[in-house]
């Protein structure tokens, strides 16, 4: 877990050379409202988000694995 309960943070833009992101990658960070994710990312590990604040939105393409990633676990994009 990179980012974990990490209250005083509101924003992530993850690199767009980033190609996965493993699981519980951001957990419990209550404060998080808007994360970046480029279309390279082409694999999130379960609960990537897991408990994450009910206003956060993911910013990306719709039709990248993120985007699939929002729409299965009922996250904004």
């Amino acid at each position: 877990m990179l980012f974990y309960s990490c209250h005083n943070l509101a924003s992530i833009k993850i690199s767009s050379t980033v190609t996965e992101i493993e699981v519980s990658f951001i957990s419990g960070c209550s404060n998080l409202t808007k994360i970046e994710i480029s279309e390279n990312v082409a694999y999130l590990g379960a609960d990537v988000f897991k408990n994450h604040n009910e206003d956060l939105v993911i910013y990306c393409q719709r039709e990248s694995k993120a985007g699939e990633y929002a729409e299965t676990h009922k996250i904004k994009l």
